[in-house]
């Protein structure tokens, strides 16, 4: 029975390794991909220093510089693995320090499966799992020393040490140190509770001192910690809850009685506490299971690392519905030249999902500046990526920022501003290069110019100034136009602009604004459009003033034959017309999802 339960716990360890890796690699890799661009680790004493002066700043810089390496898209999900694996090696580790007892192992992935389900939440961050481990590691230490004496001496050197270094997590360190007192059989009980008492007291003190005399940071960061909960403001409920799950595993193999044990009665316990354990993770992970969170990351990720063709393959096998992820789809057709012929064959929600409308969040502006950048309104771009990165709750600078806006600074021509904030990406292990190699366009006007991308935007940046108001989007990209009319992006989002609102008065008189786009043919849905409009004032479609070509014709007059004669003429159009303007306008309503509800469950 011992081998059996032996070899079933270590392939659990490995289990769980393995299922968390194909969680992270399949289904939740872009959450990780989110934490690492909210964040900028410095190779840089001053840096270290600065992290390591606060309490938990040390397993908050630990876990900072592990989350960098979310950068690469495998070895995030190969680290969380190994973290998870080694939590629970940890928690068994020192509940076998108290009391060995194979047969409740299954108890000892309570905590990292339960910070697994926390994690699904893309505001807890990994410091409380890199704490965790930590002060574990440290209690481990501990149990290890055999005289009593020392045991007692060090303990009480490493409480606010532990807190210093882990922050809240600390508490587990004279909690666990209790218990395993009481389980030495030789030890007076009595005695012990007056040395756990002074514990207690040690660890309470170490935060007061701190919050009185050696920093200044608001209560709660003091006593429970930093790195744990992206705002700082608000009680990390999921993060208390871990350490009392924790602490009462440790409580289990202390003191549940060992009748229980007995006999016969192990193997159906240990089957019943893993299916209990395991089931009970599988609910929580999958009812923590953000997907439209998940949906919006990838997109954005796929935007922000230019992976245009990704993104349109993404929404061709599923199509996106929230305003944020058709934004991000919308400028990926744009940057394939496809957005005016494939518009359309995705769900639209009004103008929404084609700028969002700006607000009070970190990572909207992130993701809406990406389309004023794109569009040449890099002043527009530059101010949301700086209130972006001022917006982070946890006071974080963002390398995915500080990339940009040395980027409009330099298109902007603003070459010593562009320096400093390339000076800082130097600093860093996967920006330096690219730093490094901007830095040597500074000050080159002929190099600026003819690159692919910063040369482009910066022909098509306004020539004068204005008064940005995101309410007027149809006036300014008619400016941009009107200054430079070879500006596509521009053209085909206020074509998109008036299609999306059903403002086809105006469509109709901007539509020749694109005659110097180089189009070889109208983009299809502009046909569309015009064609319908044409149809309101005559039925001889083949006089149209504006080219149409024959397919689309043909396609008008069977829509609009099914569309005028059957009651249920939706039915029938929306599996053959579900693609085409005209589908849109007459039964999709305009702003369809007015707001980003669904991404503000993310928050």
């Amino acid at each position: 029975m011992k081998i059996l339960l032996r070899n079933a716990n270590g392939m659990l360890t490995l289990l769980l390794g393995v299922v968390v890796f194909i969680f992270y690699a399949f289904f939740y890799a872009n959450h990780l991909h989110f934490q690492e661009q909210l964040q900028l680790f410095q190779f840089t004493v001053p840096y270290f220093i600065e992290s390591i002066s606060i309490p938990s700043g040390f397993t908050a810089f630990l876990s900072q510089f592990i989350t960098q390496f979310f950068y690469l898209p495998w070895v995030g999900p190969v680290l969380m693995a190994l973290l998870m694996v080694r939590l629970q090696l940890m928690v068994k580790w020192v509940a076998f320090r108290i009391k060995r007892n194979p047969n409740l192992e299954p108890f000892t992935f309570v905590p990292p499966l339960f910070l697994w389900a926390l994690l699904c939440d893309e505001n807890y961050m990994l410091g409380g799992l890199v704490a965790l481990i930590l002060t574990l590691q440290l209690v481990w230490v501990l149990t290890k020393i055999s005289s009593p004496v020392v045991r007692i001496i060090a303990t009480m050197i490493f409480i606010p040490i532990t807190y210093w270094l882990a922050g809240g997590t600390a508490v587990l360190m004279p909690l666990i140190m209790i218990v395993f007192e009481l389980t030495r059989p030789t030890e007076n009980r009595v005695s012990v509770w007056w040395i756990g008492a002074g514990y207690l007291i040690l660890m309470l003190i170490s935060p007061l001192i701190a919050k009185n005399y050696l920093v200044l940071l608001p209560s709660m960061q003091v006593f429970i910690g930093y790195g744990y909960y992206r705002y700082l403001i608000y009680l990390p409920f999921g993060i208390l809850l871990l350490w009392a799950l924790t602490f009462l595993v440790m409580l289990l193999y202390a003191f549940l009685p060992k009748s229980v044990m007995d006999g016969k009665k192990s193997l159906p316990f240990y089957i019943s506490s893993l299916f209990l354990v395991w089931g009970g993770a599988a609910y929580l992970v999958a009812g923590s299971y953000n997907r439209i969170a998940e949906e919006v990351m990838t997109y954005d990720y796929f935007i922000r690392t230019k992976q245009w063709d990704k993104a349109v393959a993404l929404a061709e096998k599923d199509a996106p519905a929230n305003p944020l992820a058709v934004a991000s789809l919308n400028l990926a057709l744009s940057q394939k030249g496809l957005l005016g012929d494939k518009m359309f064959h995705f769900i639209q929600n009004g103008s929404e999902g084609l700028i969002p409308q700006f607000d009070r969040d970190y990572f909207l502006p992130m993701m809406v500046g990406e389309v004023y950048y794109y569009l040449g309104l890099t002043n527009t771009a530059q101010r949301f990526a700086f209130e972006g990165m001022e917006a982070i709750p946890d006071y974080q600078k963002s390398a995915r920022c500080l990339k940009r806006l040395a980027e409009t600074n330099l298109i902007n021509g603003s070459y010593e501003v562009s320096r400093k904030y390339l000076l800082i990406l130097q600093n860093t292990f996967f920006y330096k290069d690219w730093a490094t190699e901007t830095l040597a366009y500074l000050g080159d006007e002929d190099r600026i110019n003819n690159h692919p991308e910063w040369g482009r935007i910066r022909k098509f940046r306004p020539k004068e100034d204005f008064l940005f108001d995101g309410n007027q989007l149809d006036m300014i990209l008619g400016m941009l136009i009107q200054q430079e009319p070879t500006n596509r992006m521009a053209y085909e989002y206020l074509m998109g602009y008036c299609l999306l609102n059903k403002d086809l008065p105006h469509f109709m008189q901007y539509v020749d604004l694109g005659k110097e786009i180089g189009y070889k043919s109208m983009p299809i849905s502009y046909q569309e459009a015009a064609l319908y409009v044409w149809g309101l004032q005559s039925t001889d479609l083949s006089q149209t003033p504006f080219p149409v070509n024959n397919e689309v014709k043909k396609r008008m007059q069977t829509y609009a034959g099914i569309y005028t004669t059957r009651e249920d003429a939706q039915m029938y159009l929306e599996k053959e017309f579900a693609d085409t303007y005209w589908y849109y306008f007459h039964y999709r309503y305009k702003n369809i999802i007015k707001r980003n509800e669904e991404f503000r469950q993310m928050h």
